[in-house]
């Protein structure tokens, strides 16, 4: 089975909830991955693997990694993306376009063109609908899902019409997830991608262990967070592949994943048989 590390963040600054992510820890992150062996992966590459292509052919290194980022957050251009091009990497936005047309978030929020410049330098981009709902509330409140449908339309035609391309994946906002959004998204997207910050999320208007979400075994780790099982990309058709539709991420702004030592411990762990 090969596992792969995949981590989320929302851009550098001096204080993210209680967990600083500055740019020289994060640095040291993506350094740590290096050291480690592991190569940067997108989503491309994660289709060729779920279809069956092998590790170490091609583009695809045998030990791949994934970098997520969420929001269009200035810092994804300004300081995320050259320590990530220091040690090769390349990442995967997935952005709200509702910020982009909010003039008073100019200073803080990235310009269609500099979005544009990121996928210049190699990066990918995602869905994240226009005005960041929450999805399970609205599993009872748009039970038919017209309001998620208009959400991922919108913010697709204005990413094609702005930086000439719609997203192929897409991912949930906050810790939130409906049965109904689900659908939606499996009719537009080939991926649909988590965000793991502790155990739980709200799904179709419950409080859901991520592992019960997933399908994994298991309740939780001594840290708080979800099962091991959890937390990582697994592709192998023989034995358990993870959903298309329910990828996970974990957060490296919380507690999870914000030390050195959570964040080796989680890359070796993508190691073990």
């Amino acid at each position: 089975m090969l596992k792969i590390p995949i981590t989320v963040c929302h851009g550098t600054t001096s204080k993210w909830a209680e967990y600083p992510l500055m740019p020289e820890h994060l640095g040291k992150m993506f350094a740590l991955a290096r050291e480690l062996g592991f190569e940067s992966i997108k989503y491309d590459q994660l289709e060729a693997l779920m279809d069956g292509a092998e590790p170490g052919t091609g583009d695809i290194p045998a030990q791949p990694v994934m970098f997520d980022f969420d929001h269009a957050d200035k810092t994804m251009l300004t300081e995320i993306q050259p320590l990530l091009a220091e040690y090769g990497y390349r990442g995967t936005l997935f952005f709200h376009t509702g910020l982009m047309d909010d003039s008073r978030l100019a200073s803080k929020v990235m310009s269609w063109d500099e979005i544009a410049q990121l996928i210049e330098f190699g990066w990918g981009i995602g869905g994240h609908t226009v005005s960041h709902p929450n999805l399970s509330r609205l599993s009872y409140t748009d039970p038919d899902g017209d309001q998620i449908e208009q959400e991922l339309r919108i913010a697709d035609a204005a990413m094609e019409r702005h930086i000439g391309e719609k997203p192929k994946d897409f991912a949930y906002t906050g810790a939130t997830w409906s049965s109904i959004a689900e659908q939606k998204v499996k009719a537009r997207y080939r991926f649909g991608r988590l965000w793991i910050a502790d155990n739980y999320f709200l799904a179709d208007g419950q409080r859901t262990a991520v592992a019960e979400l997933m399908g994994v075994g298991g309740v939780g780790e001594d840290d708080g967070g979800p099962p091991k099982a959890a937390r990582y990309i697994t592709v192998d058709k023989s034995t358990r592949q993870s959903h298309r539709y329910r990828l996970p991420a974990m957060e490296i702004c919380g507690c999870l994943m914000n030390e050195l030592d959570q964040y080796r411990n989680y890359l070796l762990g993508a190691l073990e048989a």
